[in-house]
């Protein structure tokens, strides 16, 4: 399900505002995507990801057990997405997304193959 961060706005501009006192963070990185650009497209085994859109026109397939689409469009919205879950980012403009992570990188945390990624839900 997608949110919103709270949001601050005066003349100087604005503050979007995340507080989520059982996340820790270990790890975050900005993705950058250029137009029509595909990112992501793999699994984390154990690692538990904030995506939170900074200026991006996006639609991000979410797969589980099930398919669904979010979309970003709106700086601030933001997308919690649990373990073992297949994410796959189109770009529809150029734009950011920030990543926050509740575990260091670990290489052989990824899925990378969506046919191994198929086998845990089958």
């Amino acid at each position: 399900m997608k949110k919103r961060l709270n949001f601050f706005k005066d003349k100087k501009g604005f503050l979007f505002v995340y507080e989520k006192e059982n996340f820790k963070i270990k790890r975050v990185f900005v993705i950058k995507g250029n137009k029509n650009v595909t990112r992501g497209n793999h699994a984390h085994k154990n690692t538990v990801q904030i995506l939170i859109n900074i200026n991006s026109k996006s639609k991000i397939l979410v797969i589980k057990k099930s398919k669904k689409i979010v979309k970003f469009s709106k700086p601030g919205e933001y997308f919690i997405c649990p373990v073992k879950t297949w994410l796959k980012i189109n770009f529809i403009n150029e734009g950011s997304i920030m990543v926050l992570c509740n575990k260091k990188y670990n290489k052989v945390d990824y899925i990378n193959n969506f046919e191994s990624f198929k086998k845990l839900y089958s």
